[in-house]
């Protein structure tokens, strides 16, 4: 992106919404070996307007500034209108669905998989097995 268009960019972000972005990515990057860069609005902006000294924000704070912040190319994306994603891999409907449905159980496997989303043995492997192979190891991509 050329200088002029960032320009152009920036000059959409007030100040409130620069200081709120920083706030975010930080607060992303805090959690990250938590939730691998996948984090619920709702729990930004809890845990924003818990800190003091911070400004009280509400979920369209969060989803504006990220919305902004996407267009200069940081990674940073509103999922679902549910979660703010700093993951480095794109989220697509399986993804998000799996990610709801742990959220909501609190775990998920196959059989979890099964009962809530009707997936298959197959559909299971396919969406989770590329994430735990992705480095090699075997071992989840979360908190790395």
């Amino acid at each position: 992106m050329n200088s002029a268009a960032k320009k152009g960019v920036f000059a959409k972000f007030s100040n409130f919404s620069h200081v709120l972005g920083i706030k975010i990515l930080k607060l992303c990057e805090k959690y990250k070996s938590l939730n691998g860069g996948i984090m619920p609005i709702e729990d930004v902006v809890q845990i924003n307007n818990r800190a003091k000294h911070n400004d009280k924000i509400n979920r369209d704070d969060v989803v504006n500034c990220i919305q902004h912040l996407a267009v200069l190319g940081t990674g940073c994306a509103v999922v679902d209108n549910k979660y703010v994603s700093t993951s480095p891999f794109p989220l697509n409907k399986d993804a998000v669905t799996l990610l709801a449905i742990c959220n909501a159980t609190g775990v998920v496997n196959q059989r979890v998989m099964q009962e809530k989303a009707e997936w298959s043995a197959d559909r299971f492997a396919f969406v989770i097995v590329p994430s735990l192979e992705a480095d090699g190891s075997g071992r989840p991509r979360v908190g790395r």
